[in-house]
């Protein structure tokens, strides 16, 4: 008896010396890094992403930029309306990336999903109420979105489809 309970005693001491050294897993770094990197210009994005992309200096209603880039891969600008508090900050996303495959991230479900031709390209466009909130297109090997935030016209999305392709 007593030597069994000595045989539990070193078990339970080489499990717990060997969890000694270990973090909980919530304090664990197993994460991946962000990989955008912001831009003080869009052609620094362009040159960190190897291809460049056509969008509007600015929009109107939406004042405040942030360019981003991903190494070989994607470049991103948001557009920002004025608000002055940033949860309530509404924006417009535009992506381009390499590729075919959908980059606009945008999982969300809408009542409205349809293509249509814009400007020579199949434009996959959703939305809900008559505005539209996403719009993807794919072209000479590279994948683009438009996401506004707070919806736009199917004549403000081909005018961005124009501009950006």
């Amino acid at each position: 008896m007593v030597k069994k309970a000595l045989m539990i005693i070193f078990a339970l001491s080489v499990v717990l010396a060997g969890c000694a050294g270990k973090q909980p897993a919530e304090e664990q770094n197993n994460y991946i890094g962000n990989p955008w990197i912001d831009c003080a210009t869009l052609e620094d994005a362009e040159k960190i992403a190897g291809f460049d992309i056509m969008v509007p200096d600015r929009i109107e209603g939406y004042p405040d930029t942030l360019i981003q880039a991903v190494d070989k891969d994607m470049i991103q600008v948001f557009y920002f309306d004025g608000s002055v508090n940033e949860e309530e900050r509404s924006r417009v996303l535009i992506r381009k990336g390499i590729g075919n495959e959908d980059i606009s991230g945008d999982y969300n479900v809408y009542s409205q999903n349809e293509t249509v031709e814009m400007h020579g390209v199949n434009v996959d466009i959703k939305g809900n109420d008559g505005l539209i909130y996403n719009a993807t297109w794919y072209q000479d090997g590279y994948a683009y979105a438009i996401l506004p935030e707070d919806g736009m016209t199917k004549d403000l999305i081909e005018f961005f489809v124009e501009t950006v392709k």
